[in-house]
């Protein structure tokens, strides 16, 4: 009687073990397949985001190059000038697509600024210019280093002008481009903010200085005379005619021009595409026929939307 009692009173206990294990089974299981639902869901949520961003970053570079390309066309073509002309040294042109893209497209006449291959031959001009800068002397000389390829001469070790964190021995010979000087010690965003309106790097020496588009620093450099009489900037035929009359620019140190054609440009685009901004920068040659990019670079930008420019 007391061991039927008590099998009575288990099998109630048991059974409800049993449903417990199994409501827990289920629940465990429920929870199992809604996690791994919950992944495949994220996981092809984030490679279709990872997806649409990678063809937007593509179609912005196409964007910024089509851009590069449309602007060197309209610099060649005397049709465009004019408007062209309004642009360069001047705000970035905006232009939105039909699609809803930005781009934006900044021009800068590099004939209109001191070029940094010139300092080995006519050094005066760059060391007037860096003075009224502020601008250390020593780092022209590490430029002279740079651009030195006479063997005969007691060749400096570049590695100490190396700015990058490993060590590194730069490429002796003309700058090819402005950001050249980047690789070189003692060359900070600074100093380079406070140069690049007036300075630039292309191949060749003895470039031209454009009096119509140079900036004053650049005229008093170069050794043109300062007076009160002194004729407005040569930007229109009356001022290039008072120019003409005047010279005052006939001591210049370097040889000058009044261009209405520039040689030397940098081109900068910038294209957005849904949330992917990518720039081109090119510094390119002009000519009637041939010329082309000297030398580009292609780069993400950072932090930057539609309306602003690095």
């Amino acid at each position: 009687m007391y061991r039927r009692h008590r099998a009575d009173g288990l099998a109630p206990v048991a059974l409800r073990n049993e449903n417990g294990l199994a409501l827990l089974s289920a629940l465990l299981s429920v929870a199992l397949l809604t996690l791994i639902v919950v992944e495949m869901t994220d996981a092809t949520f984030v490679h279709s985001h990872l997806t649409r961003n990678a063809g937007n970053v593509m179609a912005a570079q196409l964007l910024a190059r089509s851009a590069q390309i449309g602007a060197e066309e309209a610099l060649r073509n005397t049709e465009l000038r004019e408007f062209v002309d309004n642009f360069i040294d001047a705000e970035p042109l905006t232009l939105p697509t039909t699609q809803g893209h930005m781009m934006r497209i900044a021009i800068r006449d590099e004939t209109a600024r001191l070029n940094l291959n010139d300092v080995l031959d006519t050094p005066e001009p760059l060391q007037t210019l860096f003075g009224d800068l502020d601008v250390e002397p020593r780092l022209l000389e590490s430029i002279r280093a740079r651009l030195e390829t006479d063997e005969g001469s007691a060749l400096r070790n570049l590695s100490s002008d190396c700015s990058l964190a490993v060590a590194c021995e730069p490429r002796r010979g003309e700058l090819r481009s402005f950001d050249d000087i980047r690789t070189i010690e003692g060359f900070t965003d600074e100093v380079i903010s406070r140069i690049r309106p007036f300075v630039t790097a292309y191949p060749g020496k003895g470039g031209k200085i454009n009096l119509r588009t140079a900036k004053p620093e650049v005229l008093r450099a170069i050794g043109c005379e300062e007076t009160e009489s002194l004729p407005p900037l040569p930007r229109s035929t009356d001022d290039i005619n008072a120019w003409a009359a005047t010279d005052p620019c006939a001591a210049a140190t370097v040889k000058t021009e009044i261009s209405a054609n520039p040689k030397f440009y940098t081109i900068l685009t910038i294209a957005t595409v849904g949330d992917a901004t990518q720039s081109v920068e090119a510094l390119v040659e002009i000519r009637n026929s041939g010329g082309g990019p000297i030398a580009w670079k292609q780069r993400p930008v950072w932090g930057v939307g539609p309306g602003g420019v690095p």
